[in-house]
């Protein structure tokens, strides 16, 4: 995460200015450019194919993480371990039957 937050394009000084539509392009031009991410309602989107023509602006944006949920720790379940050891055990032998299977 920490190199991600230096390419992070937040809406500051104009691009606070104007409809909300305005500042998603600005910061979506920001951000096409630099190739950086948009920080929006504490989700992080980037910009895919960024198009700028006379008639407008087209653009795709996609979110690829959240930050509006907070993350949990689980802790390891007991229960969980022997069939996890077996499996540790046979990998070797299932690859290598897999690998039969596929004739290599």
């Amino acid at each position: 995460m920490s190199r991600i937050t230096k390419k992070i394009i937040r809406a500051q000084g104009y691009l606070t200015d104007g409809s909300h539509g305005a500042r998603i392009i600005a910061m979506a031009a920001q951000a096409a450019s630099k190739n950086a991410f948009i920080y929006m309602n504490k989700r992080l989107f980037r910009v895919e194919n960024f198009l700028q023509r006379d008639q407008g602006v087209t653009f795709r944006f996609r979110q690829f993480y959240g930050l509006d949920r907070k993350s949990t720790i689980t802790s390891p379940s007991p229960w969980l371990l022997p069939a996890a050891e077996a499996v540790a055990r046979d990998g070797e032998r299932i690859f290598a039957q897999q690998m039969k299977k596929l004739g290599l």
